[in-house]
Parts: C-alpha cells; sequence; structure tokens
C-alpha cells in the first residue's frame, strides 16, 4: 500500500531558510555598499557647490571676515535638507556639523584675518570617507587640508601658514602634500574610528 507524502521535511525547510539568509545578508551588504558610496559622493557634490559660492559671494578681501554659518544659510549657499530646524549650521550624512569660517587669530582686543582664508569644517566623518575626502583634489584654490582625530574637540582657531605637523599639510610642504597620500590618509582616517574624524578644509579666495 502506497502512501501520499505532502509537505516538505523539517531538513528541507532548514535549507530553504538557510539559503533565504545567505541571500539576504548578501543583499543587504550590498545596498549598504551602495548607499555608501551614494551618500560620499553626494557629500562631495555639495561639499564642491557650497565652495564654490563661498567664492563667488564673498570673493575680496573686505567680505572675508563676513564668512560664517549665519551668513552662509542667509545667502542660499547650502541645500535646505541639509539644516535641522532652526540651527544656523547644515549636517552632513553621518551627523555631524558643518561649519564655516574666515581663518583668524585673535590677538588682544584685534583679530586679524589671514590673507582671504577660510575653513570648512565637519565631523563624524567615517573612515573609509575620510580617506577618500583627503585623497581628493580640491582645486587649485585649495590651501591646506587637516584632520583632527578627537570629533568632540571645538572648532580651532589656526593659522594656515603655520608650519606642518601630524594633523595638518600645507599644500606645496614636502612632507605633507596635499591632496594626501593614500598612506598618509589611511594613517589619519584610523585615529579614532569609533566617533569618526574631524576634518578641516582651507581655501583661499
Amino acid at each position: 500500500m502506497k502512501t501520499n507524502q505532502r509537505g516538505r521535511s523539517m531538513v528541507e525547510m532548514l535549507g530553504v531558510l538557510a539559503i533565504i539568509g545567505v541571500l539576504s545578508v548578501g543583499g543587504i551588504a550590498g545596498y549598504s555598499k551602495a548607499m555608501n558610496k551614494y551618500k560620499l559622493n553626494k557629500f562631495v557634490d555639495q561639499m564642491s557647490n557650497i565652495i564654490s559660492g563661498i567664492m563667488a559671494s564673498f570673493g575680496g578681501m573686505a567680505n572675508i571676515k563676513d564668512i560664517n554659518n549665519v551668513n552662509v544659510k542667509k545667502l542660499g549657499l547650502v541645500p535646505e535638507n541639509m539644516y535641522e530646524g532652526n540651527s544656523t549650521a547644515p549636517k552632513n550624512f553621518w551627523g555631524g556639523y558643518i561649519n564655516f569660517a574666515a581663518s583668524s587669530q585673535s590677538l588682544g582686543y584685534t583679530t586679524i584675518y589671514y590673507d582671504g582664508i577660510f575653513y570648512v569644517q565637519t565631523n563624524k566623518i567615517p573612515k573609509d570617507v575620510c580617506i577618500t575626502l583627503l585623497t581628493a583634489d580640491w582645486g587649485s584654490n585649495l590651501h591646506g587640508m587637516g584632520s583632527i582625530s578627537d570629533s568632540a574637540r571645538p572648532m580651532p582657531s589656526v593659522n594656515p601658514d603655520a608650519a606642518a605637523t601630524e594633523t595638518y599639510a600645507k599644500r606645496g610642504d614636502e612632507t605633507y602634500p596635499t591632496p594626501f597620500s593614500m598612506v598618509r590618509a589611511e594613517q589619519v582616517c584610523s585615529a579614532n574610528p569609533s566617533t569618526g574624524m574631524n576634518l578641516f578644509w582651507y581655501f583661499k579666495i
């Protein structure tokens, strides 16, 4: 007497579930990689457009001191979707803030602005993104690049004409030329993987 067997055995079901699990993990990993690449490319485009806008809007020594978050926002140089609420500092894709300011130094009651130089600072940058950003060519107006490993540190007042250090590279410096080499970028961007990197770009109008 023959018996018709219906359904699947437990072993077969477990096998099917295992295959689905493997395919799901692969799909998620592929999606995550594609999304990270999209964020990076989008961020580079955003920053390039913002920097070009600052160059065009503050193109003179008399206006350099007016470069700050408030004025950059007022002029509409940053897309509105990069702001949260009434904040004057836009945010990047990784939750860090972006700041713009003229490079200056306070001497008593006097503030000295450095020869038409302004900086762009952002934090919480992941290692792979950090490497790409530090090795990218940001154009002939790039005056220097820098990195500080602790994203919690406040923005410093840096003299871009100072000698190159472990966290700063001046254009044309023989030790740390800009853009960074892959080896140098790997060293710098590995300093603080848990909270991300705090990066600076210095541009000369």
